[in-house]
């Protein structure tokens, strides 16, 4: 009994031992890199097996064919995921995934000015730059003088409303709006002594062309110096001035068209034309006839080419430029009494030509953090503007009269203010314009200006409102 039992333990070992080896050398098999190694390594298996099982004991005795219990190893003694002997490697292709996206900024990138319409806001500082101020009046008057009787009527060169030149309450970037400029003279010498002038010049602007054209008319009147005259032909001296009349000025327009335009940059250029819609001049008898005793006529038509710039290096900082000539197109007709009172024709007086120069910067010195604020931003600006005449003023000695005093005009006036932004569509500038040089040529002593500017457009945004 002990033989059997022996046997019986042993053989059960020995299969347990040969199972242990025959899994280890299935799963080296499985990890084999080519096929047929893989079939190769399942024969020599298959092999050793039979040969271990055949093998004689210490005893001399073979072991039955199936000493073993029933399925004394796993059905599948390789790890999960492991590939059975007798599959082929097949590796497992890699999906494709999209390369990281970089974190999206809170902040867009802002758009090209250059492609919005009028009206409508970019984020870039050009949307709020504000016009330029302006300075001017006209040059300092002249006189007319009688040849026979010597005596002497101040005048003004052109009329009493003063000329329009383009850097008056404009910008370069063509704009939606009306706006209203009030300018307060003083002591403008027209006259011994000088007078004060009040100009009112309501205008209104309409782009074209998704804002890069644009057309404007300004309509200058004013309390000023009559444009007639009386003059006390007994005792040859003026009866006396009205500095308070109401005088219509020279009605001008302006054709503005863009060039160039990005963030930073804006470029224009464009053609003013001032008609003469002003009265003429007269100088007549204190009398009850009221004769014509002088007459300078209203006929020149005035050209206003320019070119100018804005440059916003940052949404708060900004530079303008405008150039500007004032070409008169054809002079004046003079007529002058003789002796018996009929008027003759003493030639032709020209208008002044003139070369602006008008240089401007500011800084929005508040802007609030809700742009529907009631008021949203707030700039200071300065100014530097000159006025040169390019040659010196006509005159014509005549017959019957002289209008004299042949001069160079030259003038420079910095000017001081603010901009206010109002609502969404609106901006109230206030300024002071200071001669700083001209001497003789300075025109007057000091001008109050107040601009008020309504822009319409598009869209109701307060940026968009803001810019034109």
């Amino acid at each position: 009994m002990e033989p059997m039992g022996f046997f019986t333990q042993t053989g059960v070992l020995r299969c347990l031992r040969l199972a242990t080896v025959a899994a280890a050398i299935q799963c080296s098999a499985v990890n084999a890199a080519e096929p047929n190694r893989v079939a190769q390594t399942s024969a020599e298996e298959e092999a050793f097996f039979d040969a271990q099982l055949l093998q004689p004991t210490s005893a001399g005795v073979h072991c039955p064919p199936n000493p073993c219990p029933p399925n004394p190893c796993p059905p599948n003694p390789c790890p999960p995921n492991v590939m059975q002997p007798d599959q082929v490697f097949q590796p497992t292709p890699t999906p494709l995934t999209a390369p990281p996206q970089a974190p999206q900024s809170q902040f867009s990138s802002p758009p090209s000015v250059a492609s919005l319409q009028a009206g409508q806001g970019a984020i870039s500082g050009q949307d709020y730059v504000p016009s330029v101020f302006g300075d001017f009046y006209a040059g300092p008057g002249t006189t007319i003088s009688s040849v026979p009787s010597g005596g002497v009527v101040a005048i003004p060169r052109g009329n009493s409303v003063g000329l329009m030149k383009f850097a008056e309450n404009a910008s370069v970037i063509p704009r939606d709006r009306f706006y209203v400029n009030y300018s307060y003279f003083d002591d403008v010498s027209l006259i011994p002594g000088g007078l004060d002038v009040r100009r009112l010049t309501p205008g209104v602007e309409k782009t074209l062309l998704d804002g890069a054209l644009s057309l404007e008319l300004r309509v200058p009147m004013a309390t000023t110096l009559n444009s007639t005259t009386p003059f006390d032909t007994t005792n040859l001296l003026v009866s006396g001035y009205d500095t308070t009349s109401y005088e219509l000025g020279n009605l001008t327009g302006f054709f503005k068209a863009l060039l160039f335009q990005n963030e930073v940059w804006a470029v224009s250029t464009g053609l003013g034309i001032a008609l003469p819609t002003a009265d003429d001049l007269r100088v007549v008898s204190d009398d009850g006839a009221r004769t014509t005793l002088d007459l300078i006529k209203n006929e020149s038509v005035h050209l206003l080419p320019f070119i100018g710039g804005v440059f916003t290096p940052t949404e708060r900082l900004f530079f303008q430029g405008v150039i500007q000539v004032d070409a008169a197109t054809r002079g004046n007709s003079v007529y002058t009494a003789d002796d018996s009172l009929a008027l003759v024709r003493e030639g032709r007086l020209d208008d002044p030509n003139y070369l602006f120069v008008s240089l401007s910067g500011g800084y929005w010195i508040y802007q609030a953090s809700d742009p529907s604020s009631l008021i949203s931003r707030i700039a200071l600006i300065s100014e530097l503007h000159s006025n040169n005449t390019l040659g010196r003023t006509d005159a014509i000695a005549g017959d019957n009269a002289n209008i004299s005093n042949r001069v160079n005009i030259q003038t420079l006036n910095a000017v001081f203010g603010s901009n206010v932004l109002i609502d969404e569509n609106k901006s109230l500038m206030l300024g002071y314009v200071a001669p700083i040089g001209g001497g003789s040529d300075r025109a007057f002593d000091g001008e109050f200006r107040v601009m008020f500017n309504w822009y319409f457009g598009p869209l109701s945004t307060r940026a968009s409102r803001a810019q034109f």
